[in-house]
Formats: C-alpha cells, sequence, structure tokens
C-alpha cells in the first residue's frame, strides 16, 4: 500500500507541475507584452516568477513524499545485520 500511494502522488506531482508550467506561459508572455515602464515591467516579471517558483514547489514536496515512500523500509533483519557488524 505504500508503494501504491507513493506512485500516486509521484504521478500527481508530475501532473501537477505540468498543469502550473503550462498555466504560467501565458502570463509571462502577457508580462513580457505590457506597456510599462522599464521598473513596473521587470516588477511584474519578478513577482511572477516568484510566484511560480513557489507554486513549483508543491509538486516537488510531492513527488519527494512520493519517492520515499516507494523505497523498502529498513526491516527487523537488516537492522540485526548492521548491529552485529558493530
Amino acid at each position: 500500500m505504500r508503494k501504491f500511494l507513493g506512485i500516486v502522488l509521484i504521478i500527481f506531482g508530475c501532473i501537477l507541475a505540468l498543469a502550473i508550467t503550462f498555466g504560467s506561459i501565458p502570463t509571462i508572455i502577457d508580462a513580457i507584452n505590457m506597456e510599462l515602464d522599464l521598473i513596473g515591467k521587470s516588477s511584474y516579471l519578478f513577482g511572477t516568477f516568484l510566484g511560480f517558483v513557489l507554486m513549483e514547489l508543491i509538486p516537488f514536496w510531492l513527488i519527494k513524499v512520493g519517492i520515499k515512500l516507494t523505497k523498502p523500509k529498513l526491516g527487523r533483519h537488516f537492522k540485526e545485520k548492521i548491529e552485529s557488524i558493530k
């Protein structure tokens, strides 16, 4: 069940990352074509980029948690082997 949930989180994170990326492209194009001065345009672009990066942290976190869930747990058998080596 852990591996299944991990795979679901990885897939959902990838789909969410693509949706955020494709959703922010029109905003960036509109920011470039704006009729503002240099300071207004650069601040709008910076805010758009900052929002994009902050929104991409959510799928990154989902994928990271999904990868951790798909890795096998360190069982009792392995712990005993490690302790016997010491």
